[in-house]
């Protein structure tokens, strides 16, 4: 058997937005970090081509690269931001 549930959304009044320096270390908030990405291997993989190089395209088409793993760079970039 399977189930399912759905979580209620919070009201507006259970909602306070706090952003900027001042809301770092305040009861209950979060700290959410956006980032694009890192470097994944198709990126590493194409720089060796120049932008208008077919071939740099021809990288990206690899069914070796769909979904690509993130690089050594990658992570050294990931561990920066910690």
């Amino acid at each position: 058997a399977t189930s399912s549930f759905a979580l209620a959304a919070p009201s507006a009044e259970e909602v306070k937005f706090v952003a900027g320096p001042g809301a770092a270390g305040k009861p209950g908030a979060k700290v959410v970090h956006f980032l694009r990405h890192a470097e994944a291997e198709v990126n590493a993989a194409g720089r060796v081509f120049a932008k208008d190089d077919p071939r740099k395209k021809a990288v990206r088409l690899d069914a070796k690269y769909f979904d690509s793993p993130i690089s050594e760079k990658g992570l050294s970039q990931c561990l920066e931001l910690r």
